[in-house]
């Protein structure tokens, strides 16, 4: 009777086990599949907003306008003198990004509004950031820069708005702004799908310089996966990067030599 009854608990635990060992198989395979989900829609959604900040850099390229070559001679042209930067919201973290690394290009780059900002004047440069057009902080800053004699460059998306008209040189990042996002026709969206694509002939080049529109940008029209004015300070970071890669090379700057003007006081 003992060995029966043995007999008995030893099969109920077996099964006991076997159902513990299907639903712990179970749960591992739902927790694996939900981890291959979360990374698969990760890498699509980095990819997504990938796209829109390339689409940005292919609308330049296709439209003749390449603002990596007007801010980096411009940087050149400015090195003996002060470069003063401003931009505002997250416009301005990008501007501040850039500030640094041209202080870690042995550049005398300031941002507005620290103490430690100089006068400016002939000579030196003042770079403003206006992604929709026009800021009145923006405009002001510029005015006052003009004034002073400062050489004076502005980075946007709307060649057209005011902050540009008052600029000596300007670099189109042609990104949707809060100025655009909900304001372009689905017409419009067509014809960057059809741009982007390849179809870019010469009616669609006279679509893009006499557009209704007071600028045609990539993502505005096309449609992403970033919203308000991501795509642009998204695209402003890129361009940054970009930039002082090519000013370190231009300038004779090697990693070590940046590294040693870093800060040391973290």
């Amino acid at each position: 009777m003992l060995e029966l009854a043995c007999s008995h608990h030893l099969q109920e635990l077996i099964s006991f086990t076997f159902v513990l060992v299907r639903v712990y198989l179970s749960a591992l395979g739902t927790y694996k599949y939900l981890q291959s989900s979360m990374e698969s829609t990760l890498t699509s959604l980095a990819a997504g907003a990938l796209a829109d900040i390339q689409q940005v850099f292919q609308m330049a390229e296709k439209s003749g306008q390449d603002p990596l070559h007007v801010i980096v001679e411009e940087i050149l042209h400015a090195k003996a003198g002060n470069i003063v930067l401003y931009g505002v919201g997250r416009e301005g973290l990008m501007m501040k990004a850039l500030c640094m690394r041209l202080f870690h290009l042995g550049l005398k780059s300031h941002f507005f509004g620290d103490m430690t900002t100089p006068a400016i004047g002939p000579g030196d440069l003042f770079v403003a950031s206006a992604g929709p057009g026009s800021f009145h902080t923006v405009n002001a800053l510029l005015q006052v820069a003009r004034d002073a004699g400062a050489r004076v460059m502005v980075i946007t998306a709307q060649k057209q708005g005011s902050a540009a008209k008052l600029a000596h040189a300007v670099a189109v990042v042609p990104a949707q702004t809060m100025a655009d996002d909900m304001r372009h026709s689905a017409s419009d969206r067509n014809f960057v799908k059809a741009s982007n694509e390849g179809v870019f002939d010469e009616q669609m080049q006279g679509k893009f310089h006499h557009h209704s529109s007071p600028d045609v940008t990539a993502t505005s029209l096309f449609g992403g996966l970033l919203p308000m004015g991501s795509v642009y300070e998204g695209a402003l970071f890129v361009l940054f990067e970009v930039t002082v890669h090519c000013l370190q090379s231009r300038l004779g700057e090697t990693s070590e030599s940046m590294r040693s003007r870093h800060t040391n006081l973290e």
